[in-house]
């Protein structure tokens, strides 16, 4: 009898243990469940951690489409290098030399056809604006002489890249800029003035100038004139989109 009660002892410990180790097994097994659900208590369309929320998917599409604006802009305007910096050189060398010989067809070839040149003049205090696609054609505005009159003062022009130019100082008699030279720099400077915003352009032009900002790369500043000109790279040809000609400190 004693035995009969021992065998039945283990028997009963053997089936509670079973018993229990089923029921955490199912307990776990409930727990992992529940963590991927909304979370009881919630309120009415919570979303789960494992589900993004429409913020989350708001900001990513956001940051999508920035990136592919700024792809497209990098296939527009390409950063310069070593290589287009060096080539760069070599044209402007041309691009003066056809100002000092007054070659209005080579100049014409430096503009490009279907964006044209702007030059920015002024003949008191505010900017204008005038759009060339035939340098022979065009007349200074504040002296009503041929454009190629500017090597008078534009002549001798090293270039020397910087990082940014010279500042400016209309006190006394001195010259307008800290540092005398041909200064060049990126084009970022010159985006940022908008300077069109103050020459009361038509529609229709305004919005010519602002197509063609964004292409500019490469700025020029010759210091004794003041004269100030901006390029950029069309189907990799270098071309003159803009040239102020309005001098500092003359107001």
């Amino acid at each position: 009898m004693k035995k009969h009660a021992t065998l039945l002892g283990l028997s009963a410990l053997l089936f509670f243990s079973c018993q229990s180790q089923s029921s955490n097994q199912v307990t776990t097994q409930a727990t992992d469940t529940v963590s991927t659900a909304p979370v009881a208590g919630a309120p009415a369309g919570a979303e789960t951690s494992a589900t993004p929320s429409r913020q989350e998917q708001q900001r990513e599409a956001d940051m999508l489409a920035k990136d592919t604006l700024n792809a497209v802009q990098e296939e527009i305007v390409k950063k310069p290098t070593a290589s287009t910096t060096q080539s760069f050189a070599a044209f402007f060398t041309q691009f003066e030399a056809t100002i000092q010989r007054q070659d209005a067809a080579a100049f014409n070839k430096f503009i490009d056809p279907q964006r044209g040149l702007y030059t920015i003049e002024t003949t008191g205090t505010m900017p204008n604006f005038y759009h060339i696609t035939d340098i022979a054609k065009h007349r200074l505005s504040n002296f009503n002489k041929p454009f190629f009159t500017i090597k008078e003062l534009f002549k001798g022009c090293q270039l020397k890249e910087v990082k940014t130019w010279p500042k400016i100082n209309c006190e006394g008699d001195g010259d307008a800029y800290a540092q005398r030279g041909c200064f060049l720099t990126d084009g970022k400077e010159f985006q940022q003035q908008r300077i069109h915003q103050f020459a009361s352009l038509p529609d229709a032009e305004n919005q010519r100038v602002e197509k063609t900002l964004p292409l500019v790369t490469k700025s020029v500043l010759h210091t004794v004139s003041g004269y100030k000109f901006y390029f950029g790279q069309i189907d990799g040809q270098w071309k003159v989109l803009f040239i102020n000609l309005m001098t500092p400190c003359s107001a």
